[in-house]
């Protein structure tokens, strides 16, 4: 699995932002491999059957490759940090079981879309933060982004530990949806950073203020021990089984041993009503989908959470 740093970071020789020449929500998506072929397949038979040529018994195949080319067309992609190996200097406790939770989360995730990269968090606040969130294989290249590090809550943002001492990445710095791709749904295994209390909404605001739709994480404790190693698995099966991003993310950890972990999920919407259908029902599937458009600064009424506690 790779987990290489990204390249060289702050402005460093050899980085540049990759040009885009349409709007990030218009960008074509990765197709998977094949998918090219199974679409000029499919052309070439519908041409065939066009001309009455097509060979008996191949309107069952051109059935087969409209799914797959439909399949192409609507592609989901997902990235990954995680905290791999010990923090430099010891400067927060190793996550031991963090390689495997997020490889396991991984494996699943691809069965249903494309991995565009995986990577350790060596590095890595340039690429969560404005100025850094417009490069290849950053946050915003992938539609669900995953990671698995320390978190805290601070009064006006919430905070990520990143592998360099004394290093975070910072929600207050943070604009998500609104460059390349455009996250979606950004995932961090990391306690407290969805802490519920009259500042929520000042660390989050920012974050949701670029269109990002949905965020998963935990308003207290959560552990990273071996009876959690499926925890990551659990909730990418849940996705790929077209259930929503909410209750993916509490079976998650409902199906591990211990009722010991506190998950929340956060939304936003035009008034309370619409952010309560979009934070229960948006999914991996419909995330896309014309019913939940991204709603930017200008267009957010209000915020809405759902925590469990001790599951």
């Amino acid at each position: 699995m790779d987990r290489r740093s990204n390249p060289p970071f702050h402005g460093a020789p050899g980085v540049t932002p990759r040009p885009r020449a349409v709007p990030p929500e218009t960008v074509a998506f990765r197709s998977p491999p094949g998918a090219l072929l199974a679409l000029l397949t499919l052309l070439a038979l519908v041409a065939l059957a066009a001309c009455g040529e097509a060979p008996a018994g191949d309107e069952r195949r051109v059935s087969e490759l409209e799914a797959v080319a439909q399949r192409a067309v609507s592609s989901r992609n997902f990235g990954v940090h995680c905290a791999t190996s010990s923090y430099e200097d010891n400067w927060r406790t190793t996550i031991g079981e963090a390689g495997t939770i997020c490889d396991r989360f991984a494996a699943e995730a691809a069965e249903e879309a494309t991995q565009e990269f995986y990577y350790n968090l060596v590095n890595k606040e340039f690429y969560w933060e404005t100025g850094g969130d417009g490069y290849d294989n950053s946050i915003e290249d992938v539609d669900l982004f995953f990671a698995v590090t320390h978190g805290y809550a601070q009064t006006s943002s919430a905070q990520w530990a990143m592998w360099n001492n004394n290093d975070y990445a910072s929600s207050s710095s943070m604009v998500l949806g609104d460059e390349l791709r455009g996250t979606s749904a950004f995932v961090t295994y990391s306690p407290h950073v969805l802490t519920q209390d009259a500042n929520t909404w000042t660390r989050w605001d920012s974050v949701f203020g670029g269109g990002l739709r949905i965020t998963l994480a935990s308003h207290g404790t959560v552990y990273w021990g071996s009876a959690e190693r499926d925890v990551g698995k659990v909730f990418a099966q849940y996705l790929n089984a077209g259930y929503s991003f909410k209750t993916s993310w509490a079976m998650g950890f409902d199906s591990m041993a211990y009722n010991h972990n506190d998950v929340a999920v956060m939304a936003t919407g035009t008034s309370s009503s619409n952010c309560t259908q979009r934070r229960d029902n948006l999914s991996w599937d419909n995330f896309s989908y014309s019913a939940f458009p991204r709603l930017e600064s200008g267009d957010i009424g209000t915020w809405c959470a759902y925590v469990w506690d001790n599951i």
